[in-house]
């Protein structure tokens, strides 16, 4: 028998706050299975984790390649952290730009730009600093010497005698 007439008040219901509520809750714990099963998963795709598809940040890939290369991380982290407090930026008064505070002209000097990259990269910056590093040592820094010599003594010193910050004693 087909119903007629107005349709009963259990079939035109409206949605309470209390039906709201359950259906937000609903939507959270499901979004959240779901990025669970994701990450699960890629674990069976990924043998080495989910790590493995982590890029590693621009001090972590500097740290690593001094690793790699045996160069002294301690005075490359003081020159970047002179040159531009770990950020890329331009400098106002030349063309001096990223990390590195690499200048135009040096820039030029680099395999990587000559494969055609651009010192405006986050990780180029880095190696075209570590190029230039392994070739002229700290010459393209001189000129923020005072600075980068203080951080570095004071981050090698500093553990064994205090009084040593800035002086460059010890080793």
């Amino acid at each position: 028998m087909k119903h007629r007439g107005k349709p009963s008040k259990r079939l035109t219901r409206k949605i309470t706050l209390t039906d709201r509520g359950f259906l937000f809750v609903s939507a959270v714990f499901m979004f959240f299975f779901a990025l669970t099963m994701s990450i699960s998963f890629s674990y069976l795709l990924f043998p080495e984790g989910v790590q493995a598809l982590h890029e590693p940040t621009p001090r972590e890939y500097l740290a690593i390649n001094c690793a790699e290369n045996n160069c002294d991380l301690d005075l490359l982290n003081a020159i970047v952290f002179c040159e531009s407090t770990w950020r890329m930026v331009k400098n106002r008064g030349s063309s001096a730009y990223g990390y590195f505070q690499i200048i135009d002209g040096t820039e030029a000097t680099t395999p990587q730009f000559k494969e055609g990259l651009r010192k405006f990269d986050h990780y180029t910056n880095i190696d075209m600093g570590l190029y230039l590093y392994e070739t002229r040592g700290s010459n393209p820094w001189n000129e923020s010497r005072n600075c980068w010599q203080f951080e570095y003594w004071a981050e090698k010193n500093a553990a064994v005698d205090p009084k040593c910050i800035g002086l460059g004693c010890g080793g």
